[in-house]
């Protein structure tokens, strides 16, 4: 009766996948496969190079996939997909166009909406210098399972924060060596409520400011580290750490602390 059940089961789910018409044997939803091919046009970039992963496993791969109709797009570079869904999860985009190798360019967010199941959005090194008009990344508060993005070593301004504000669900957001300069506003950080690890280190940024004269303290309750290197602070971001409950780690050397000073009271 067991086995019964489960093949009934699994007949269930290979219907169910059959009607949708979108998710193919070859492990790519129909949807995230052109958008991914809608991606590589919007980089300026082909299928075809070397990559170093997360976990320093160096390897190469070389199928000529922008014009085949047979594409395994979960099996493609900077790609990795959910074995149990097949959807994308992540995309590993750094380096693409490369840090100081080409002029500022502008991103458009809106092309990551078709990955509905997307975990990390890896863009370091990409010399990004913003969104395009109307496609910055608040249009991606619809995907509620984002929890990492790495925006490290591009050309970011303040202005990004105002859009990155409304990525309720991220956990861990990078935006080291960009060009975040003078104070920024504390509400912005605030809002990310779920954030455990943020990077701002080797920028330009002074302080934190308050738009409507509040309170300036940081009071991300889920923030666990927080690396603030490299920077313009000075004694007074000791002032508004203090509401940041559950942290951990804070890395703060090279910016202009002087004299002694209290981290508890």
């Amino acid at each position: 009766m067991e086995v019964i059940k489960e093949f009934r089961w699994a007949l269930l789910v290979m219907m169910v996948l059959l009607l949708h018409g979108s998710w193919h044997s070859y492990g790519c939803w129909e949807t995230e496969r052109i958008a991914l091919l809608q991606l590589q046009a919007h980089f300026n970039y082909s299928i075809q190079f070397d990559y170093y992963d997360y976990w320093g496993s160096y390897y190469y791969y070389s199928d000529d996939v922008k014009y085949s109709d047979d594409v395994k797009c979960c099996n493609w570079e900077r790609v990795r997909c959910s074995a149990a869904t097949g959807h994308v999860t992540q995309l590993l985009l750094g380096e693409i166009r490369g840090w100081n190798s080409f002029e500022h360019w502008y991103l458009n967010a809106s092309l990551f909406l078709p990955f509905q199941r997307l975990k990390m959005i890896d863009l370091g090194f990409n010399n990004i210098a913003g969104c395009i008009k109307n496609e910055g990344f608040e249009k991606l508060s619809t995907l509620e399972n984002l929890e990492f993005l790495n925006l490290g070593f591009n050309n970011f301004n303040t202005n990004i924060l105002s859009s990155l504000s409304h990525l309720s669900s991220l956990k861990y957001l990078y935006l080291y060596g960009n060009e975040m300069k003078g104070r920024i506003d504390i509400q912005e950080l605030n809002n990310l409520t779920n954030l455990r690890e943020l990077y701002l280190m080797d920028n330009k940024i002074e302080g934190f400011k308050s738009l409507h004269d509040g309170e300036k303290l940081l009071n991300m309750s889920n923030l666990e580290f927080l690396d603030m290197r490299g920077n313009n602070f000075s004694n007074d971001i000791l002032l508004s750490i203090k509401g940041l409950s559950s942290l951990k780690t804070l890395w703060i050397g090279y910016n202009l602390l002087k004299g002694p000073f209290n981290l508890t009271g």
